[in-house]
């Protein structure tokens, strides 16, 4: 069984790994929040042009309109994928510092603002 002084170690340095991971995440989240913003201006410019397009059957209106709706879900796909590493990384951190707060002692378990779970 490690000591507390080897749990804190570990922990700490785990800590700091998942932080890392979330400094890193932030711009990847911002850059597919953007794509898909960005897809979705070109999915309503696509729906105007069908709109006032020169006239077609019922049939083709739909399937050409539902091809443009579905055309953002890659966007929204990649995102959604972003947002679940960012999580995986908010739940490490918080698991690390519920750990340290666990074995902390003395001057280190007094942290102001630290509650212990």
């Amino acid at each position: 069984m490690p000591t507390p002084a080897e749990i804190l170690r570990m922990s700490t340095g785990e800590l700091y790994r998942y932080r890392l991971a979330l400094n890193e995440q932030v711009p990847r989240i911002r850059e597919a929040v953007q794509a898909a913003q960005e897809e979705r201006t070109r999915i309503k410019e696509a729906e105007y042009e069908l709109l006032v397009a020169p006239s077609m059957s019922h049939k083709a209106f739909v399937a050409q309109l539902e091809e443009i709706h579905h055309r953002d879900v890659p966007f929204v796909w990649r995102l959604k994928s972003e947002v679940e590493f960012l999580m995986t990384a908010v739940y490490g951190v918080l698991t690390m510092a519920r750990t340290i707060c666990r074995v902390a002692e003395g001057e280190l378990k007094k942290c102001d603002g630290v509650v212990a779970w």
